[in-house]
Protein backbone atom coordinates (compact mmCIF):
# COMPACT_ATOMS: atom_id res chain seq x y z
CA UNK A 1 0.00 0.00 0.00
CA UNK A 2 2.79 2.39 0.86
CA UNK A 3 4.57 1.95 -2.50
CA UNK A 4 1.26 2.43 -4.28
CA UNK A 5 0.66 5.66 -2.34
CA UNK A 6 4.16 6.95 -3.15
CA UNK A 7 3.72 6.09 -6.81
CA UNK A 8 0.32 7.78 -6.85
CA UNK A 9 1.77 10.91 -5.21
CA UNK A 10 4.67 11.04 -7.67
CA UNK A 11 2.36 10.60 -10.66
CA UNK A 12 0.01 13.35 -9.52
CA UNK A 13 2.53 16.01 -8.46
CA UNK A 14 2.32 17.65 -11.89
CA UNK A 15 -1.46 18.02 -11.49
CA UNK A 16 -1.28 19.53 -8.01
CA UNK A 17 -2.70 22.97 -7.49
CA UNK A 18 -0.49 25.79 -6.25
CA UNK A 19 -1.93 27.99 -3.54
CA UNK A 20 -0.70 31.13 -1.83
CA UNK A 21 -0.43 31.16 1.92
CA UNK A 22 0.33 34.35 3.84
CA UNK A 23 2.90 32.60 6.03
CA UNK A 24 4.71 30.29 3.63
CA UNK A 25 4.09 31.85 0.22
CA UNK A 26 3.31 29.60 -2.74
CA UNK A 27 2.75 25.97 -1.83
CA UNK A 28 1.83 22.84 -3.73
CA UNK A 29 -0.77 20.76 -1.92
CA UNK A 30 0.64 17.37 -0.87
CA UNK A 31 -2.73 15.57 -1.00
CA UNK A 32 -4.90 14.88 -4.01
CA UNK A 33 -8.35 15.83 -2.74
CA UNK A 34 -10.38 17.06 0.19
CA UNK A 35 -11.65 13.49 0.61
CA UNK A 36 -8.07 12.16 0.97
CA UNK A 37 -7.22 14.82 3.56
CA UNK A 38 -10.41 14.22 5.58
CA UNK A 39 -9.85 10.44 5.52
CA UNK A 40 -6.31 10.83 6.89
CA UNK A 41 -7.52 13.37 9.46
CA UNK A 42 -10.21 10.94 10.68
CA UNK A 43 -7.71 8.08 10.95
CA UNK A 44 -5.19 10.25 12.82
CA UNK A 45 -7.75 10.88 15.57
CA UNK A 46 -9.08 7.31 15.62
CA UNK A 47 -8.36 5.10 18.63
CA UNK A 48 -7.41 2.19 16.36
CA UNK A 49 -3.71 1.45 15.89
CA UNK A 50 -4.19 0.37 12.26
CA UNK A 51 -5.92 3.66 11.39
CA UNK A 52 -3.26 5.75 13.10
CA UNK A 53 -0.45 3.87 11.31
CA UNK A 54 -2.19 4.50 7.98
CA UNK A 55 -2.56 8.20 8.84
CA UNK A 56 1.10 8.38 9.90
CA UNK A 57 2.24 6.76 6.63
CA UNK A 58 0.11 9.13 4.53
CA UNK A 59 1.39 12.20 6.41
CA UNK A 60 4.96 10.99 5.97
CA UNK A 61 4.34 10.65 2.23
CA UNK A 62 2.84 14.17 2.16
CA UNK A 63 5.85 15.54 4.01
CA UNK A 64 8.24 13.85 1.58
CA UNK A 65 6.28 15.34 -1.33
CA UNK A 66 7.01 18.82 0.07
CA UNK A 67 5.13 21.90 1.26
CA UNK A 68 3.35 20.03 4.04
CA UNK A 69 1.63 22.35 6.56
CA UNK A 70 3.28 22.47 9.98
CA UNK A 71 0.10 21.35 11.76
CA UNK A 72 0.15 18.12 9.75
CA UNK A 73 3.87 17.63 10.43
CA UNK A 74 3.37 18.12 14.19
CA UNK A 75 0.48 15.66 14.19
CA UNK A 76 2.67 13.15 12.32
CA UNK A 77 5.46 13.56 14.88
CA UNK A 78 2.99 12.95 17.73
CA UNK A 79 1.61 9.88 15.92
CA UNK A 80 5.17 8.60 15.52
CA UNK A 81 5.26 8.16 19.28
CA UNK A 82 1.62 7.21 19.85
CA UNK A 83 1.76 4.26 17.42
CA UNK A 84 4.79 2.89 19.29
CA UNK A 85 3.53 3.56 22.83
CA UNK A 86 1.99 0.62 24.70
CA UNK A 87 0.08 3.03 26.94
CA UNK A 88 -1.99 4.21 23.96
CA UNK A 89 -2.04 0.87 22.09
CA UNK A 90 -1.55 -2.36 24.01
CA UNK A 91 -1.36 -4.26 20.70
CA UNK A 92 1.88 -2.52 19.59
CA UNK A 93 4.40 -5.15 18.51
CA UNK A 94 7.53 -3.06 19.15
CA UNK A 95 7.13 -0.34 21.74
CA UNK A 96 9.62 2.52 21.96
CA UNK A 97 11.41 3.00 25.26
CA UNK A 98 10.42 5.85 27.57
CA UNK A 99 13.38 8.10 26.63
CA UNK A 100 12.62 7.86 22.91
CA UNK A 101 8.97 8.69 23.58
CA UNK A 102 10.00 11.68 25.72
CA UNK A 103 12.08 13.07 22.84
CA UNK A 104 9.34 12.50 20.27
CA UNK A 105 6.51 13.92 22.39
CA UNK A 106 8.61 16.77 23.75
CA UNK A 107 9.85 17.75 20.28
CA UNK A 108 6.38 17.75 18.77
CA UNK A 109 4.98 19.86 21.62
CA UNK A 110 7.84 22.33 21.29
CA UNK A 111 7.40 22.64 17.50
CA UNK A 112 3.66 23.13 17.81
CA UNK A 113 4.01 25.90 20.40
CA UNK A 114 6.93 27.49 18.55
CA UNK A 115 4.61 27.94 15.58
CA UNK A 116 2.22 29.78 17.85
CA UNK A 117 5.05 32.18 18.72
CA UNK A 118 6.20 32.70 15.15
CA UNK A 119 6.51 36.23 13.77
CA UNK A 120 5.29 34.98 10.39
CA UNK A 121 2.11 33.55 11.91
CA UNK A 122 1.36 36.79 13.77
CA UNK A 123 1.77 38.95 10.69
CA UNK A 124 -0.24 36.51 8.58
CA UNK A 125 -3.15 37.05 10.92
CA UNK A 126 -2.72 40.83 10.78
CA UNK A 127 -1.49 41.19 14.36
CA UNK A 128 2.12 42.37 14.23
CA UNK A 129 1.88 43.37 17.91
CA UNK A 130 1.22 39.73 18.75
CA UNK A 131 4.93 39.05 18.11
CA UNK A 132 5.78 41.01 21.26
CA UNK A 133 3.37 39.02 23.43
CA UNK A 134 4.70 36.23 25.61
CA UNK A 135 3.95 32.65 24.67
CA UNK A 136 1.66 32.54 27.72
CA UNK A 137 -0.49 35.40 26.35
CA UNK A 138 -0.61 33.80 22.91
CA UNK A 139 -1.58 30.43 24.39
CA UNK A 140 -4.29 32.05 26.51
CA UNK A 141 -5.79 33.62 23.37
CA UNK A 142 -6.39 30.20 21.87
CA UNK A 143 -7.43 28.49 25.08
CA UNK A 144 -4.27 26.60 26.05
CA UNK A 145 -3.59 26.41 29.78
CA UNK A 146 -0.32 27.74 31.27
CA UNK A 147 0.88 24.28 32.25
CA UNK A 148 1.21 23.30 28.56
CA UNK A 149 3.49 26.31 27.92
CA UNK A 150 5.48 25.31 31.04
CA UNK A 151 5.99 21.84 29.56
CA UNK A 152 7.28 23.41 26.33
CA UNK A 153 9.73 25.57 28.31
CA UNK A 154 11.00 22.54 30.23
CA UNK A 155 11.53 20.65 26.95
CA UNK A 156 13.37 23.61 25.47
CA UNK A 157 15.43 24.83 28.43
CA UNK A 158 15.38 22.12 31.09
CA UNK A 159 18.28 19.88 32.02
CA UNK A 160 15.98 16.86 31.88
CA UNK A 161 12.91 16.21 29.77
CA UNK A 162 9.49 16.30 31.42
CA UNK A 163 8.22 13.05 32.90
CA UNK A 164 6.64 10.72 30.33
CA UNK A 165 3.41 10.70 32.35
CA UNK A 166 3.14 14.49 32.03
CA UNK A 167 3.84 14.36 28.28
CA UNK A 168 1.18 11.68 27.81
CA UNK A 169 -1.25 13.74 29.89
CA UNK A 170 -0.61 16.70 27.61
CA UNK A 171 -1.29 14.61 24.51
CA UNK A 172 -4.49 13.26 26.04
CA UNK A 173 -5.63 16.65 27.34
CA UNK A 174 -8.73 18.02 25.67
CA UNK A 175 -7.14 21.46 25.43
CA UNK A 176 -4.10 20.34 23.44
CA UNK A 177 -6.05 17.91 21.25
CA UNK A 178 -8.61 20.60 20.44
CA UNK A 179 -5.86 23.09 19.59
CA UNK A 180 -4.03 20.67 17.30
CA UNK A 181 -7.31 19.77 15.60
CA UNK A 182 -8.29 23.45 15.39
CA UNK A 183 -4.88 24.45 14.05
CA UNK A 184 -5.05 21.73 11.39
CA UNK A 185 -8.64 22.60 10.51
CA UNK A 186 -8.09 26.36 10.39
CA UNK A 187 -4.90 26.07 8.38
CA UNK A 188 -6.47 23.63 5.97
CA UNK A 189 -9.84 25.36 5.51
CA UNK A 190 -9.26 29.07 6.18
CA UNK A 191 -6.01 29.13 4.29
CA UNK A 192 -7.51 27.00 1.49
CA UNK A 193 -5.04 24.14 1.78
CA UNK A 194 -7.81 21.79 0.66
CA UNK A 195 -8.74 21.69 -2.99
Amino acid sequence: MRNHAKSHLQDSIVEKEEIFDEVYGVSILPWNSKHEWLNVYRKAYSNKLKDQIEAYDAMLDWQRAGDCPLGVMCTRIILQGVIKDKVFHNDVEQSLDVEDLQYIYGGSIMRFLNLLGSKDVASAYGDDKMVMDSLYVKAERIGLPDWIVNVRHKVSHGITLPDIGLLRKLLESKASTNQIETANSEVQHAKQFIK
